[in-house]
């Protein structure tokens, strides 16, 4: 048979082009679409298969295993993209259906952990011979990461954590390695070696701005919060007008209390450039300030401008749906107080916002998106959009047991269904798990839930408990001023009541006429007559029809001040 007959794959072996040419297939067939619009997977797979099954017929030799090692790791590629593709699926309708999905995926998962466990093994073989020692420890550490971060994605954190510290042995260079290991290490509270981690990262890296991140989340972790503004400041000297940078210190400064320093940063930013006005970066940054602030209207307006951008979109709408579902940041559980009809077009407006983001992102959903489609649907109050919502919810945690964000939405659904036991088991669940920096909204959530379930029950120290440590990672959450406000007054001790309700009443901009109520009572309480008047005041003037704060505080107050 003439050369013209033959398949690739006679090649593969015996020409080194013919082993590259095979590898290339498979990448391109990964990337190709078939007449259905589906990646072709399994053509890939069968390649990549054909090219390992042929290596084991060859003698042991440092080009069998260099080209083992690529085969494995294109393989482990395939099985990758086949996970990613079943995560952005759209929900299953069924049971059944839910079951084989999560098959599939567990499937592909092992899969992959086995192609990466071999590339690993044929690595380690290679790291035997004495040529190319530097490059084949480059390969090992990227292996150990590419480990590492699976690991991460399904919860394994110990294997990760260990992962990871032989990846940095092998190559003290690889920054990728290094940089999830600091993360790691500050996730566990190791926070000298994760400082260390981090100086030995910025020798190698010198403008690593995660690092720097991390610099300044540890200096925030033991309380000096100047220090870790100092970290982002020193970026924004630089640049301004980086906006990931500052939408992080944004998030610093409103858990570090000094949200109303936000402004001079925003200013600056605004000032960088001509055009900086008309960046949807900037638009986020003030959307997010606004949002903290207790501005829900503004917020929804500054994300509006930012929601078209290909890179701050997503998370544009994403805040936007959370406004228009909860803007009070109130518990969902409870009925909606702005009336049935105000609250079905605060759905529908959700609802318009996410379809548009999955057609802008081709209908390939994230987790983020299912979780607030879940949202939209508990928003109804009605059974048949909770029980849709549960339904999504168990598909998601099915294959991800420890997602806090769904953990946290079906606890949630729970408490709608009245079902408290379920959801405090699953909040206690939470409550054990590792904290994650970029869930800490979802963490604050899970404990301020389970702090008024605690709080309900008559458990007051374990309520004050979960609040306290709400307010070590973010002093300025005001539902945690407020509910140490409610516990303390319950206990009748007017005066504490008072200063906690008086920080949650600062955290709320002055704005929240329900708490200032409460401020104004225990101020009354606590015989301090002129600043219950004052806050009446505030109140009466963002809300002039405010019920009973005249007559209950207002008017006892003036009078408790004649002679």
């Amino acid at each position: 048979m003439g050369i013209r007959g033959q398949k690739i794959s006679d090649f593969a072996i015996v020409d080194a082009d013919a082993t590259v040419m095979r590898l290339d297939l498979a990448n391109l067939l990964r990337r190709l679409k078939d007449n259905d619009g589906r990646p072709r997977w399994k053509e890939a797979e069968e390649v990549i298969m054909q090219m390992l099954e042929d290596l084991r017929a060859l003698e042991s030799s440092p080009t069998k295993l260099a080209n083992e090692v690529k085969a494995y790791l294109v393989l482990s590629e395939v099985y990758r993209g086949i996970i990613t593709q079943l995560q952005s699926q759209s929900v299953a309708q069924s049971q059944a259906q839910a079951e084989q999905q999560a098959q599939m995926q567990a499937q592909a998962q092992a899969q992959m952990v086995e192609a990466l466990n071999n590339a690993k093994a044929a690595q380690a073989s290679m790291l035997r011979s004495p040529d190319q020692v530097a490059v084949q420890k480059k390969q090992m550490a990227e292996i150990c990461h590419k480990l590492a971060q699976h690991h991460m994605d399904t919860g394994q954190e110990d294997e990760a954590y260990n992962i990871l510290q032989e990846a940095v042995k092998h190559d003290e260079t690889c920054t990728e390695a290094m940089l999830a290991l600091a993360k790691m290490r500050l996730q566990r509270s190791e926070y000298d070696a994760c400082q260390h981690q981090c100086m030995v990262l910025m020798r190698v890296d010198s403008g690593n701005e995660e690092a720097s991140m991390i610099m300044a989340d540890i200096m925030f972790r033991k309380g000096e919060y100047d220090a870790a503004i100092y970290h982002f400041q020193q970026i924004l000297d630089t640049t301004p007008n980086n906006y990931d940078v500052l939408q992080r210190l944004v998030r610093l400064l409103r858990r570090a209390g000094r949200l109303e320093d936000t402004p001079k940063f925003l200013t600056a930013a605004e000032k960088s450039s001509a055009r900086a006005s008309f960046d949807a970066g900037l638009h986020y940054c003030k959307g997010l300030y606004q949002r903290f602030a207790n501005s829900p209207r503004e917020a929804l307006q500054e994300f509006n401008l930012a929601r078209g951008d290909a890179e701050w979109g997503t998370e544009a709408v994403y805040n936007m749906v959370e406004i228009y579902l909860n803007p009070e940041d109130d518990n969902m559980w409870e009925e909606p107080d702005n009336g049935r009809q105000q609250n079905s077009d605060s759905v529908h407006a959700a609802t318009k916002l996410l379809s548009e983001a999955a057609s802008h992102r081709g209908g390939v959903l994230d987790p983020k998106h299912k979780i607030l489609e879940a949202y939209t649907n508990m928003a109804t109050h009605q059974k048949p959009g909770i029980d849709k919502a549960m339904m999504q919810l168990q598909n998601l945690v099915s294959s991800d047991p420890n997602n806090v964000p769904c953990l946290l939405a079906m606890s949630t659904g729970f408490m709608m269904l009245k079902q408290q036991p379920k959801a405090r088991n699953n909040l206690k669940r939470i409550s054990k798990l590792p904290f994650r920096e970029e869930e800490t909204l979802e963490f604050e959530k899970c404990w301020l839930m389970l702090a008024d379930i605690y709080s309900e029950g008559g458990k007051y120290d374990l309520a004050e408990e979960l609040c306290k440590r709400c307010l070590s990672y973010n002093k300025s959450c005001a539902k945690a001023w407020e509910m140490m406000g409610v516990i303390k007054e319950k206990e009748q001790s007017y005066a504490d009541a008072a200063d906690n309700y008086e920080q949650a009443w600062k955290y709320t901009g002055d704005q929240s006429a329900t708490i200032g109520f409460k401020l104004a009572f225990n101020y009354l309480k606590a015989k301090r007559m002129v600043e219950a008047i004052d806050v009446c005041h505030k109140v009466l003037a963002v809300n002039p029809d405010y019920p009973k704060i005249r007559t209950d505080i207002l008017d006892k107050a003036r009078q408790a001040l004649k002679p």
